[in-house]
Protein backbone atom coordinates (compact mmCIF):
# COMPACT_ATOMS: atom_id res chain seq x y z
CA UNK A 1 0.00 0.00 0.00
CA UNK A 2 1.58 2.87 -1.28
CA UNK A 3 2.00 5.81 1.40
CA UNK A 4 0.27 9.28 0.81
CA UNK A 5 3.09 11.79 0.05
CA UNK A 6 3.29 14.73 2.17
CA UNK A 7 3.65 18.59 1.09
CA UNK A 8 6.20 20.07 2.21
CA UNK A 9 5.42 22.76 5.13
CA UNK A 10 6.38 26.14 3.83
CA UNK A 11 8.45 28.04 6.35
CA UNK A 12 6.09 30.66 5.56
CA UNK A 13 2.57 29.11 6.75
CA UNK A 14 3.12 30.55 10.27
CA UNK A 15 3.07 33.90 8.50
CA UNK A 16 -0.37 32.71 7.13
CA UNK A 17 -2.07 31.13 9.60
CA UNK A 18 -1.29 34.51 12.00
CA UNK A 19 -3.14 36.54 9.37
CA UNK A 20 -6.17 34.35 8.67
CA UNK A 21 -6.63 34.47 12.81
CA UNK A 22 -6.17 38.44 12.56
CA UNK A 23 -8.74 38.70 9.90
CA UNK A 24 -11.12 36.33 12.21
CA UNK A 25 -10.51 39.00 14.91
CA UNK A 26 -10.69 41.86 12.94
CA UNK A 27 -14.32 41.83 12.37
CA UNK A 28 -15.11 41.40 16.31
CA UNK A 29 -13.22 44.32 17.50
CA UNK A 30 -14.22 46.63 14.87
CA UNK A 31 -18.36 45.89 15.77
CA UNK A 32 -17.08 45.78 19.73
CA UNK A 33 -15.61 48.75 19.00
CA UNK A 34 -18.37 50.57 17.19
CA UNK A 35 -20.67 49.46 19.59
CA UNK A 36 -19.21 50.99 22.15
CA UNK A 37 -18.72 54.11 20.41
CA UNK A 38 -22.39 54.13 19.59
CA UNK A 39 -23.24 53.36 23.14
CA UNK A 40 -20.80 56.69 24.11
CA UNK A 41 -22.54 58.83 22.03
CA UNK A 42 -26.24 57.93 21.92
CA UNK A 43 -26.69 55.95 25.28
CA UNK A 44 -28.00 52.71 23.65
CA UNK A 45 -27.20 50.73 20.22
CA UNK A 46 -29.34 49.00 17.94
CA UNK A 47 -28.90 46.35 14.82
CA UNK A 48 -30.62 49.19 12.49
CA UNK A 49 -28.34 51.71 13.80
CA UNK A 50 -24.96 49.43 13.92
CA UNK A 51 -25.99 48.54 10.40
CA UNK A 52 -25.97 51.54 8.86
CA UNK A 53 -22.99 52.86 10.76
CA UNK A 54 -21.09 49.72 9.01
CA UNK A 55 -22.74 50.06 6.05
CA UNK A 56 -23.61 46.30 6.24
CA UNK A 57 -27.16 44.84 5.47
CA UNK A 58 -29.46 44.73 9.10
CA UNK A 59 -28.80 40.35 8.52
CA UNK A 60 -24.93 40.79 8.39
CA UNK A 61 -24.94 43.09 12.10
CA UNK A 62 -27.68 40.45 13.27
CA UNK A 63 -25.56 37.08 12.32
CA UNK A 64 -22.53 39.39 14.16
CA UNK A 65 -24.15 39.94 17.19
CA UNK A 66 -25.22 36.62 17.45
CA UNK A 67 -21.18 35.59 17.15
CA UNK A 68 -20.61 38.63 19.37
CA UNK A 69 -22.96 36.85 21.90
CA UNK A 70 -21.39 33.31 21.71
CA UNK A 71 -18.03 34.78 22.75
CA UNK A 72 -18.89 36.56 25.49
CA UNK A 73 -18.56 40.04 24.38
CA UNK A 74 -22.28 41.26 23.67
CA UNK A 75 -25.14 41.30 25.05
CA UNK A 76 -28.56 41.62 23.19
CA UNK A 77 -32.32 40.85 23.48
CA UNK A 78 -34.57 39.88 21.10
CA UNK A 79 -35.78 43.26 19.58
CA UNK A 80 -33.69 44.90 22.19
CA UNK A 81 -30.06 47.48 22.23
CA UNK A 82 -26.73 45.53 22.11
CA UNK A 83 -24.69 46.15 25.51
CA UNK A 84 -21.44 44.69 25.67
CA UNK A 85 -20.02 42.55 28.61
CA UNK A 86 -17.19 43.73 30.80
CA UNK A 87 -14.60 41.74 28.58
CA UNK A 88 -16.78 43.05 25.43
CA UNK A 89 -15.82 46.53 27.14
CA UNK A 90 -12.40 45.71 27.92
CA UNK A 91 -12.30 44.70 23.57
CA UNK A 92 -13.09 47.84 22.68
CA UNK A 93 -10.94 49.70 24.79
CA UNK A 94 -7.67 47.84 23.75
CA UNK A 95 -8.79 48.13 20.53
CA UNK A 96 -9.30 52.39 20.75
CA UNK A 97 -5.75 52.36 22.32
CA UNK A 98 -4.26 50.29 19.45
CA UNK A 99 -5.90 52.60 16.17
CA UNK A 100 -4.69 55.80 18.09
CA UNK A 101 -1.29 54.05 18.16
CA UNK A 102 -1.38 52.79 15.14
CA UNK A 103 -3.06 56.45 13.66
CA UNK A 104 -0.27 58.50 15.73
CA UNK A 105 2.51 56.55 14.77
CA UNK A 106 1.76 57.07 10.79
CA UNK A 107 1.41 60.27 11.25
CA UNK A 108 4.69 60.91 12.38
CA UNK A 109 6.27 59.22 9.53
CA UNK A 110 4.58 62.30 7.68
CA UNK A 111 1.26 60.42 6.26
CA UNK A 112 -1.85 62.72 6.18
CA UNK A 113 -3.87 62.54 9.04
CA UNK A 114 -6.90 61.28 6.72
CA UNK A 115 -4.77 58.91 4.80
CA UNK A 116 -3.46 57.81 8.66
CA UNK A 117 -6.85 56.92 9.47
CA UNK A 118 -7.99 55.03 6.74
CA UNK A 119 -4.86 53.07 6.52
CA UNK A 120 -4.68 52.36 10.44
CA UNK A 121 -7.99 50.43 9.89
CA UNK A 122 -6.36 47.38 7.84
CA UNK A 123 -2.98 47.91 9.87
CA UNK A 124 -3.84 47.95 13.35
CA UNK A 125 -5.50 44.28 13.66
CA UNK A 126 -2.37 42.92 12.00
CA UNK A 127 0.40 44.76 14.41
CA UNK A 128 2.10 42.47 17.29
CA UNK A 129 2.17 43.19 20.97
CA UNK A 130 6.13 43.93 20.15
CA UNK A 131 5.55 46.10 17.16
CA UNK A 132 2.96 48.29 18.62
CA UNK A 133 5.39 48.43 21.31
CA UNK A 134 8.16 49.70 19.23
CA UNK A 135 5.75 52.32 17.61
CA UNK A 136 4.69 53.63 21.25
CA UNK A 137 8.47 53.63 22.13
CA UNK A 138 9.18 55.59 18.71
CA UNK A 139 6.36 58.10 19.28
CA UNK A 140 7.54 58.61 22.88
CA UNK A 141 11.15 59.30 21.86
CA UNK A 142 9.77 61.85 18.61
CA UNK A 143 7.24 63.53 20.28
CA UNK A 144 6.41 65.62 17.25
CA UNK A 145 6.00 63.95 13.87
CA UNK A 146 7.68 64.20 11.14
CA UNK A 147 5.38 66.33 9.17
CA UNK A 148 5.37 69.11 11.77
CA UNK A 149 9.03 69.29 11.80
CA UNK A 150 9.01 69.13 7.37
CA UNK A 151 6.63 71.93 8.01
CA UNK A 152 9.24 74.16 10.19
CA UNK A 153 12.16 73.17 7.97
CA UNK A 154 10.46 74.73 5.05
CA UNK A 155 9.38 77.99 6.57
CA UNK A 156 11.78 81.26 6.29
CA UNK A 157 14.02 82.36 9.42
CA UNK A 158 12.35 84.69 11.27
CA UNK A 159 15.60 87.33 12.24
CA UNK A 160 16.41 87.56 15.75
CA UNK A 161 14.77 90.40 17.43
CA UNK A 162 17.13 92.99 18.49
CA UNK A 163 16.01 94.69 21.73
CA UNK A 164 15.32 98.91 21.52
CA UNK A 165 18.51 99.41 23.47
CA UNK A 166 20.87 97.96 21.23
CA UNK A 167 19.65 99.17 17.84
CA UNK A 168 21.72 101.42 15.95
CA UNK A 169 20.35 104.99 14.90
CA UNK A 170 20.32 105.22 11.25
CA UNK A 171 23.56 106.73 9.93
Amino acid sequence: MATPRRTPVSPARGVFVKTRTDHAHETFEDYVEAIDAMLSAHGSCRVRDLAAHMRVSHVTVVRIVQRLTLAGLARKQRHGPISLSASGERLARASRARHATVVSFLMSLGVRPAEAARDSEGIEHHCGASTLAAMRRFLALNGRSARARDQDARRPARPARVPASRRRAPS
